[in-house]
């Protein structure tokens, strides 16, 4: 598991809780907590500073990070096996609900819910987005990765945070 690459898409997420940019007074040269320095190196493509347009319409200076985001370089997403460890997944379900490694107890947690998300050889069932059509919808499916070596993810981070008015609240990353 890389965890620059987590340790950086938390800090971008942490930064995204204020609600906007605001433009700074050209007088002032405060210096920059954000640093291309802070960022996992082989998967940023770029760090500049861009104006964008907020909610409510007005510019402001906001920071503009690119991110390679090639999962299936630093995959497997789905564990091959029940004895296997894949990427990391959110799960909602009854029996131990939380942030989880795709391993035997997230695996075993999605089955007590009553989900077929392996077989009897331990093997679990994966869509690996082939286009192959899955018949068998007495099974459940880890969705692996899509190998794509362009998708990139692009941040917007304000140059001077203030806090928002009210809660963006965020119900899925």
């Amino acid at each position: 598991m890389n965890y620059s690459k987590i340790s950086s898409l938390a800090l971008v997420s942490v930064l995204l809780l204020f609600s906007s940019c605001t433009k700074e007074d050209s007088d002032s040269q405060a210096e920059s907590f954000i640093t291309e320095a802070l960022f996992n190196s082989s998967s940023l493509v770029s760090f500049t500073t861009v104006e964008a347009t907020l909610e409510d319409g007005t510019t402001a200076d906001c920071y503009q990070l690119t991110f390679s985001a090639n999962p299936v370089a630093s995959g497997p997403f789905c564990p091959e096996t029940i004895n296997d460890i894949g990427g990391i997944a959110v799960y909602d379900g009854a029996t131990n609900p939380g942030v989880k490694a795709f391993s035997a107890g997230l695996l075993n947690a999605i089955e007590n819910d009553g989900y077929n998300m392996f077989n009897q050889d331990g093997s679990v069932n994966i869509d690996d987005f082939t286009g192959t059509v899955i018949s068998d919808t007495s099974k459940s499916y880890c969705l692996d990765a899509a190998p794509n070596d362009d998708l990139q993810l692009t941040f917007l981070i304000p140059a001077t945070p203030k806090l928002a008015s009210t809660n963006n609240d965020i119900t899925e990353v």
